[in-house]
């Protein structure tokens, strides 16, 4: 066993503790002991002077280490992520080749001073230590290899001047750090930046940031401005806005020719957008309750995805006729918006998402969106028609439920799941017989509905249900289906002699 040089014991519940042999083991390299029930590690282990990964995660009976760690002289990776450790011995100051550390979800309270002295340290993971508070100290400029550092749901409130020389940084993740204050000035390294900020009144200086390529701001109440020097961040790849008390974004964002995704959410007081950079590939405008005007999309002849939810004051779609290379597109909870004029040209999208659009009665003509698959077009409650669906061959899915003003099935060819539950004005199902491909149909709570067509065309049909259908009469054809596995006709008061075929659970 000298000579072993990989040990796991992952996931071992029953391995409450390690023998003091396990420090004979002076060949390892890697242990890994997740998840098992150990409370603490022997003096022994200290050995181990060649093991270069030694992974406790998960370990949550394990609530410290021993001094000896420190004489593991070859570790470059420590992870103790979820277990119950409080502090770091200082011995851990002597693993002068440790590279990462990995220690989330801990409840370490304080990093040891001797931290600080490992200049070849470049990882370290504090997320979700809710009990690490106050100030990192001033050492930290000391971690000269530095390149992550992750402190996000923390309670740490500050960071010191000397952050700005950690000149290999290039990626801060203070998203949820509720009790941040101030962020000083930053390395010009950073790549990555996540933050959040209640108290922060200001942006952090920006202009140095040029190799920035993704930036987080979250909950981050006080500020009312994002900067204009923000358009010097040429780089910028991805720009993530949330929770901030602006009401618009500065122009000078049209000047990030790299960027790619824009996400701006939960802005309750944003109401509009400038023009947009021509490189965009993903937009999403979610939650902001006042947002009235998009600039013209029509520059965005890239743009792969579009999110428009609770944009409850937008009455239109500028431009959406241009977007020819849009893959998905979701408008939710949008009752403003009466058209989306442009929607029959994108003959790419391949996801199409229209729910909770009260003021929409029509959509286009959609046969030219033929590599489309699935269309949910749900609790549009005005909506009556869907011009163009019987085109469509590659249309497997369509979901219309809660669609309360739809009173005729519209025309369809391969769709095999249909849901048209509570379609309250619904009663013209003469499509239906020929949906030869159909496999479920709901129509629970079709009011409307007295009589369904004859299904016995429907021969790949597994699942019926028509819960709920109070007027319903009778189902034609349902004896001949000998694909259906389900069938539910609870609170079908009128339905009567409903056969109960052999293979099929039937719900009354």
């Amino acid at each position: 066993m000298r000579k072993l040089e990989i040990l796991c014991g992952r996931g071992c519940k029953d391995l409450t503790q390690l023998p003091d042999s396990i420090g004979r083991l002076t060949s390892l390299v890697d242990l890994v002991l997740d998840s098992a029930s150990k409370s603490k590690l022997p003096d022994s282990i200290g050995s181990l002077v060649k093991l270069r990964h030694l992974s406790l995660k998960n370990c949550e009976s394990l609530r410290e280490l021993p001094d000896y760690i420190g004489h593991m002289s070859s570790l470059t990776e420590l992870n103790l992520s979820d277990t119950k450790v409080r502090r770091l011995p200082s011995s851990v100051g002597n693993l002068s080749n440790l590279e990462v550390l990995n220690i989330d979800g801990s409840l370490l309270e304080e990093f040891p001073v001797t931290l600080w002295m490992l200049d070849n340290l470049e990882k370290v993971n504090a997320s979700k230590c809710k009990e690490l508070k106050g100030s990192t100290p001033d050492e930290l400029q000391r971690l000269s290899s530095l390149k992550l550092l992750t402190l996000n749901h923390t309670q740490v409130d500050s960071h010191p001047t000397s952050i700005g020389g950690l000149s290999h940084l290039q990626s801060l993740d203070l998203t949820g750090c509720k009790r941040l204050q101030t962020l000083p000035e930053l390395p010009d390294s950073l790549i990555c930046m996540r933050v959040t900020c209640k108290s922060m009144v200001s942006f952090p200086s920006l202009s140095r940031l040029t190799n920035l390529r993704e930036l987080c701001f979250s909950k981050c109440y006080k500020l009312e401005q994002v900067p204009p020097e923000i358009g010097k961040l040429f780089k910028l790849e991805k720009l993530v806005i949330s929770k901030l008390r602006i009401s618009t974004l500065p122009e000078e964002i049209g000047a990030l020719s790299q960027l790619k995704e824009l996400s701006v959410q939960d802005c309750i007081e944003v109401v509009c957008l400038p023009v947009l950079p021509a490189g965009l590939y993903k937009l999403n405008v979610s939650d902001c309750y006042s947002f009235q005007t998009l600039p013209d999309l029509s520059n965005l002849k890239k743009l792969s995805e579009l999110r428009l939810c609770e944009c409850f004051e937008l009455k239109e779609v500028p431009g959406l006729g241009d977007l020819l290379f849009l893959a998905k597109l979701e408008i939710i909870s949008c009752p403003m918006l009466a058209n989306l004029d442009g929607l029959e040209k994108l003959e790419f999208l391949r996801f199409l998402t229209i729910s909770k659009c009260e003021s929409i009665e029509r959509l286009p003509d959609l046969s030219k969106l033929r590599k489309l698959p699935s269309l949910h077009a749900s609790d549009c409650q005005n909506l009556v028609e869907v011009p163009g669906l019987e085109s469509l061959d590659g249309l497997e899915s369509l979901y219309m439920q809660y669609s309360t003003s739809l009173g005729k099935l519209p025309k369809l060819s391969n769709v095999k799941l249909l849901y048209l539950a509570w379609c309250k004005k619904l009663h013209d199902l003469s499509e239906l017989e020929e949906l030869e491909s159909l496999e479920l149909l709901n129509l629970a709570g079709c009011k409307a509905i007295r009589r369904l067509p004859n299904l016995s065309n429907l021969q790949r049909l597994r699942a019926l249900e028509v819960q709920g259908c109070e007027n319903l009469l009778e189902i034609p054809g349902l004896e001949e289906l000998k694909s259906l596995r389900t069938l539910n006709i609870s609170d079908c008061p009128w339905l009567q002699n409903i056969p109960s075929p052999p293979n099929v659970t039937v719900t009354r």
